[in-house]
């Protein structure tokens, strides 16, 4: 049969095509790549143009080449992966309208055209971002695009189909992340070592990217007891860092943590003058710990006291910023009770100035008091933060930003103080605090939650519910605004789930959130769903499942589970 005109166009189209990008017997790769440093301009110009005509075939060996130690190979390697093209025939539209001149712009503007697709939720975003990262010379625009990333089992999926030897660092760190999150531990800290061999022998990221694996290879270490190998390691690390981003005082604070925790450790002497000569030391307090859980308990005291105590011809300002750092540490490192005592002496600063410090400062005392179950003095702090604030509070906790909303803020008040009312059984103060909490115009749905069974003793049916539609219509509009973000879905059957209303659209809300990130702490929420429908057999085996595959929350599972058995003997199941 006759083939048409446009057939035969095609075909001796790909036939030239594909004769570009034959290879001379004997040659690789490689060996082009090595002619793009030949003195001979020519043999440049002939190797740059058949590299060139390869396309993505010679993505790999030109990424190591712009790495390489040989500028000239590196440079036009470099140059060559920025002219390719960065969609492909596939891409949805819009994603392609993203991608359409990535190759022109800087490594900043790389980073957020990389972010954009991942902010947008673009069709097979994930995909896309590890064609593009693995394509791309500058590694910093992986590090840059994925910095606040943590990982989740959709990455591990498209990351684990990929060649290791493929991954830039930002992606293969990545996909430590992923393994970690998915509870595969072993495999988590074997490609965070592999990263930090990667950066320690060709860096290519600030030490403030690296730092979750170098925790991963120090927890990794104190598990399996070798708590002097994980400190020589951060040592290493400590000797590597370059300084200027912050990573050396956090090195720091995790090697003195192991001196206090599981010392005093080989090297005590060397990383306490370290430690001194850092910007923000924290040496006195190292010891002073130390000295606690020696039990010395005089020695404690003194020293801690000398760590807060004030310096000469220190401002107050600059008083107020040691401290407000070195009781962020001490939280950090667990230790609670020191903290609020260095918090409580940034509170004293009366410099107009300060108003925000003490008001962080507060905050961040009343989180510590609420944890180690003293709720009165939570709530008290926490006002005390509320009084000195001009409007919502902006604080980072463990690198997360946090704005708090004054409403609920306000209501955490009110929460504590029932918390402690209902502790002591005053029943009176537990209505009064119930009834503010109404009113407080709050939308955080955990609070409604835990205060639920108190708020019916104290106002109306009518009250109760409109409270509720309160927090639910908020719930449901960060869905509306987020539909494909599990965690929203989860909370939104969760709230449902608990309070027992709108129960058919909690199981929905509860199945989607499972099959986007199937986690044991989805499952328990579809088991709650489940079981408030009326569904007590398929509670009872999704609640098994997230117990077998989480056993740290195994005390909550565990009552879960034995809730829904004894359901199961005196209820039908439908």
């Amino acid at each position: 049969m006759a083939r048409p005109a446009a057939f035969i166009v095609v075909a001796l189209l790909t036939t030239a095509a594909l004769s570009t990008t034959t290879l001379a017997a004997g040659e690789s790769i490689n060996d082009l790549i090595d002619k793009l440093g030949d003195p001979e301009p020519a043999v440049r110009q002939s190797a740059f143009d058949h590299l060139k005509a390869m396309g993505n075939h010679a993505t790999q060996a030109l990424r190591k080449a712009a790495h390489g130690t040989r500028p000239a190979i590196a440079d036009a390697a470099a140059e060559l992966l920025m002219a390719g093209r960065w969609w492909t025939a596939e891409d949805p539209p819009n994603l392609r309208k993203v991608l359409l001149n990535y190759g022109q712009l800087s490594v900043t503007d790389r980073a957020e055209r990389v972010k954009k697709l991942m902010a947008d939720r673009l069709p097979d975003y994930r995909r896309v971002v590890v064609r593009v990262l693995t394509q791309d010379p500058a590694d910093e625009v992986g590090w840059r695009a994925l910095e606040e990333v943590n990982g989740d089992p959709a990455w591990d999926a498209v990351l684990s189909a990929v060649d290791l030897d493929a991954l830039p660092p930002a992606l293969l760190l990545q996909l430590a992340k992923s393994k970690a999150h998915a509870g595969d531990m072993a495999t988590a800290v074997k490609l965070a070592r592999r990263v930090l061999l990667q950066e320690q022998q060709a860096p290519t990221s600030s030490g403030q990217w690296l730092s979750w694996a170098v925790r991963m290879v120090v927890d990794a270490e104190v598990q399996d007891a070798h708590f002097d190998a994980a400190a020589d390691f951060l040592r290493e690390q400590f000797a590597r860092s370059d300084g200027t981003t912050g990573s050396q005082s956090d090195l720091l604070d995790q090697l003195l943590d192991l001196h206090i925790r599981y010392g005093p450790l080989p090297g005590l002497a060397e990383d306490l003058r370290r430690a001194d000569t850092d910007s923000e030391p924290h040496s006195t307090f190292a010891l002073a710990l130390m000295a606690g859980r020696l039990g010395l308990p005089s020695a404690q005291a003194m020293l801690l006291s000398a760590g807060i105590a004030d310096r000469p011809s220190e401002s107050q300002p600059d008083r107020a910023a040691r401290l407000s750092d070195t009781a962020d540490w001490l939280a950090r490192s667990g230790y609670s009770d020191a903290a609020c005592r260095a918090y409580d002496r940034v509170t004293a600063s009366d410099a107009p100035n300060q108003r925000i410090r003490v008001a962080v400062a507060y905050a961040r005392m009343s989180k510590l008091h609420f944890a180690a179950g003293r709720p009165a003095l939570a709530g008290d702090a926490l006002q005390r933060a509320i009084n000195n604030q001009d409007g919502p509070l902006e604080i980072t906790n463990n690198g997360v930003r946090e704005i708090w909303a004054m409403e609920d803020e306000q209501a955490h008040v009110y929460w504590y103080y029932l918390l402690d009312a209902r502790a002591r059984g005053d029943e009176e103060a537990v209505k009064k605090h119930a009834r503010s909490l109404i009113a407080s115009g709050s939308t955080d749905s955990s609070v409604f939650l835990d205060a639920l069974p108190s708020l019916s003793d104290a106002a109306s049916t009518e009250e109760v519910d409109a409270y509720f539609d309160r927090v639910f219509e908020r719930a449901r509009a960060r869905v509306d605004e987020s539909p494909a973000e599990p965690v929203f879905l989860n909370d939104l059957a969760w709230l449902c789930a608990r309070s027992n209303r709108h129960l058919d659209e909690a199981v929905k809300w509860g199945e989607r959130a499972i099959a986007l990130v199937p986690n044991s702490a989805y499952l328990d929420t579809l088991a709650e769903a489940k079981f408030r429908t009326g569904k007590i057999k398929e509670a009872i085996a999704l609640e098994t499942k997230a117990l077998k595959d989480q056993p740290e929350d195994e005390p909550f599972m565990k009552v879960q589970l034995d809730r829904f058995q004894k359901a199961a003997t005196t209820r039908p199941n439908d």
